[in-house]
């Protein structure tokens, strides 16, 4: 799947894979085949490039504080989902934040404005503060062929690290 996910180049599981040699899944045997959740104005889930790494349950708890992702299920039914297992556009308590997409390692939560761009060298990164309110937030402008295409954070950001409320990652357009 790397070579036709989005998210190739910003993918610590392809960048893994390619340090390691490893050309092909050693994991034979039954697959998940979960539906793409795109019902989220801003946000594709797609649970079949979920690791299970827990990096968007952690950031929506801790960074959030939103609890709207959690596991569900163990073994070979587990997966990272939202209370009640309900798509994100139903879910009661998520905030739109995007902090669960900004710690995906994979492909499995994306920005829905940057699909179907190009790869992720590809796009210019152009720092900039927001202009909501008087925070000062920083972040980077995905820009492709002279156009915002999206927002991606800035983990090195002095002001609130890799960290955006919905109007800062979401209201660019």
């Amino acid at each position: 799947d790397c070579m036709t996910c989005d998210k190739l180049g910003d993918c610590k599981l392809a960048d893994y894979c390619y340090k390691y040699g490893i050309k092909e899944s050693p994991f034979e045997g039954e697959k998940h085949a979960y539906a793409i959740d795109d019902s989220n104005p801003f946000i594709i889930r797609d649970l079949n490039k979920c690791i299970l790494c827990g990096a968007c349950v952690r950031a929506c708890e801790e960074l959030t504080g939103a609890d709207n992702l959690s596991y569900l299920h163990r073994g070979w039914n587990r997966k990272a989902t939202t209370a009640g297992d309900v798509d994100y556009i139903d879910s009661d308590s998520c905030v739109f934040c995007g902090q669960c997409v900004a710690v995906c390692p994979t492909g499995a939560l994306q920005e829905k404005t940057m699909v179907g761009h190009g790869r992720r060298w590809e796009i210019d990164r152009v720092k900039t503060t927001c202009p909501f309110c008087g925070t000062g937030c920083n972040f980077d402008l995905a820009v492709k062929d002279g156009r915002v295409i999206g927002v991606l954070s800035n983990p090195d950001s002095p002001v609130n690290q890799r960290r955006l409320c919905i109007k800062g990652r979401f209201g660019w357009d």
